[in-house]
């Protein structure tokens, strides 16, 4: 976890094989605990309809998909999660793993109302951080 100010979100990651459990998502001020399959399926969600040119997917389709199929999208993923000082998931950034050992973004999102404070970068950082790791 990435701690920072008010400016510059907190990004807490969880890991591929749990993000369908629930997870405490740690803070400097407060911890509770996050339903990660929902609040990932929230932020997407929110992406696809404030940025609906920027992705693929569209909301009507991905607001349809049932808990199964989001339990599943995520067991093949891994995601970072960026919240603000209030606990609000403001921003999430989405990789995969190829076979041939290459790590992929495949989705980002940052909220307006964190964006201009490093938000992005942070979580970019923290998926380049994983990928050198591996």
């Amino acid at each position: 976890m990435l701690t920072t100010t008010r400016a510059q979100p907190k990004v807490e990651t969880f890991p591929r094989e749990r993000l369908h459990q629930p997870r405490l998502a740690r803070h400097t001020s407060a911890s509770r605990s996050i339903n990660s399959l929902q609040a990932v399926r929230s932020i997407r969600l929110r992406s696809l309809g404030e940025e609906p040119q920027a992705y693929a997917a569209d909301y009507e389709t991905e607001a349809r998909y049932r808990p199964e199929l989001w339990q599943q999208r995520l067991a093949t993923a891994f995601s970072y999660l960026a919240f603000d000082d209030d606990h609000d998931l403001v921003g999430i950034a989405t990789g995969v793993w190829t076979r041939d050992g290459d790590t992929h973004v495949v989705g980002m999102y940052v909220a307006p109302e964190a964006r201009g404070h490093g938000c992005a970068h942070q979580l970019l950082d923290a998926i380049a951080d994983l990928a050198i790791r591996r």
